[in-house]
């Protein structure tokens, strides 16, 4: 059975995930230890099949940008044309809802200044 290049990419995150869920990625805090990960998914308006072309490109770049200055590790992700995924870890500092907004909030106005003309 032959699988397509999206399978395999797909095969090949599911193997990275599942090997960093296996091994000891605790961290230290001043008084604690914490492994936090959240798996978060959110769609477009509608369900819009909207995020195609050079977009999933840009957004994973802005994700990259936005963990970097919170803080954050992306595990995985991975942006269909109707919904995105993203797997992080997190500081037990920063609520879910908190990070949500962040990723939503920054990478919509950042790709609406990328995608808007001039």
């Amino acid at each position: 059975m032959e699988l397509s290049e999206t399978q395999l990419q797909r095969f090949r995150t599911l193997k990275a995930v599942l090997h960093y869920f296996y091994r000891d990625n605790s961290r230290s805090g001043a008084h604690s230890r914490h492994n936090i990960k959240y798996h978060f998914v959110w769609i477009p308006k509608y369900r819009r099949e909207v995020l195609v072309g050079k977009i999933p490109e840009r957004l994973k770049l802005i994700f990259e940008e936005i963990a970097q200055s919170y803080g954050l590790k992306i595990i995985a992700q991975e942006i269909m044309p109707d919904h995105v995924h993203i797997l992080v870890e997190a500081p037990p500092t920063l609520s879910p809802a908190t990070i949500v907004k962040r990723f939503k909030g920054i990478s919509s106005k950042n790709s609406e200044k990328s995608t808007s003309p001039k």
